[in-house]
């Protein structure tokens, strides 16, 4: 049955312990001292942390980071959004189009230009794939990289999480 009710906000600490509890699948982000560090990071304004709500109950959670580690998003001061996650029982809903919705706009807020993300190459991406493509981000035109460095024509690399095609959306294709 699809959600009724969802809301997007920012990420308090006195959250920490539903999110670490919520009924998100395989992939849902459990360590306490990940989200401690990103916590951490958003007090000192170099992080932005989202978290979802539907009809009451967390399903979902991702971040806008202003200190991305990709170099080329670094050097042009592009926000990356990253770790968007929506729990399993909640998917095709929406939970994840209001998540980067809400973090395209308090970056836009924040004065950003542009918008990033990065997005992994295989089959288990196939539905972040068309949702940033549909929300208007393209490839920023560097090539994959893997562990944030450039793949170079002819080199082998593994296909793994680490590789990754960045995209990127422009401020004036952002709308809330």
């Amino acid at each position: 049955m699809p959600a009724r009710d969802i809301a997007v906000g920012q990420m308090q600490r006195d959250d920490l312990d539903a999110l670490l509890d919520a009924d998100g699948g395989e992939w849902w982000q459990r360590s306490r001292d990940v989200w401690q560090h990103r916590l951490d990071a958003q007090d000192r304004g170099m992080m932005h942390l989202a978290l979802a709500r539907s009809d009451g109950t967390i399903s979902g959670y991702g971040y806008l980071n202003f200190e991305s580690l990709y170099p080329f998003f670094r050097n042009q001061r592009i926000p990356e959004i990253g770790d968007l996650r929506v729990a399993e029982h909640f998917r095709g809903q929406g939970v994840a189009t209001k998540i980067m919705r809400y973090l395209e706009s308090f970056a836009r807020a924040a004065g950003a230009r542009e918008i990033g993300l990065a997005v992994g190459l295989y089959a288990d991406y196939g539905a972040a794939q068309r949702l940033y493509v549909r929300l208007g981000y393209a490839p920023d035109g560097h090539g994959v990289t893997s562990h944030h460095k450039a793949v170079a024509g002819g080199e082998t690399v593994r296909v793994d999480d680490d590789l990754v095609l960045w995209l990127i959306k422009p401020q004036t294709a952002v709308k809330d």
